[in-house]
């Protein structure tokens, strides 16, 4: 195998592996605006009247922002691939994203 063929595979591994993140941060971004209904304040263990408006503006303004993170991350999974190198020799690799990623998702996440 020449070094041509070489870097092609290795090239092509890489895509598959960052394709592979994309459409699962896409499809979980997807899922989570299909089932997210929000953050009520019924969600909250006790409710002071003299405070629950603030309360229930603050808690929709935290829902409309996972939100339209959900919609960037649906279009836009990631923007960046980073691989860091520790002391001892071991890579890891990390996505970097424009919004907060879904929890659980995939390992190496990262917001910019």
């Amino acid at each position: 195998m020449n070094l041509n063929e070489e870097y092609r595979r290795h090239i092509e591994t890489l895509a598959r592996e960052a394709l592979a993140t994309f459409g699962k941060v896409s499809e979980a971004a997807k899922r989570r605006l299909l089932e997210d209904e929000g953050i009520g304040v019924d969600a909250l263990a006790a409710v002071n009247t003299m405070t629950a408006g603030a309360a229930a503006q603050r808690l929709n303004q935290i829902s409309d922002e996972n939100r339209a993170g959900f919609q960037v991350l649906a279009s836009e999974p990631a923007i960046a691939r980073v691989v860091a190198e520790n002391p001892d020799g071991e890579q890891r690799v990390y996505y970097i994203c424009r919004a907060a990623p879904p929890p659980g998702v995939v390992r190496g996440l990262a917001r910019r």
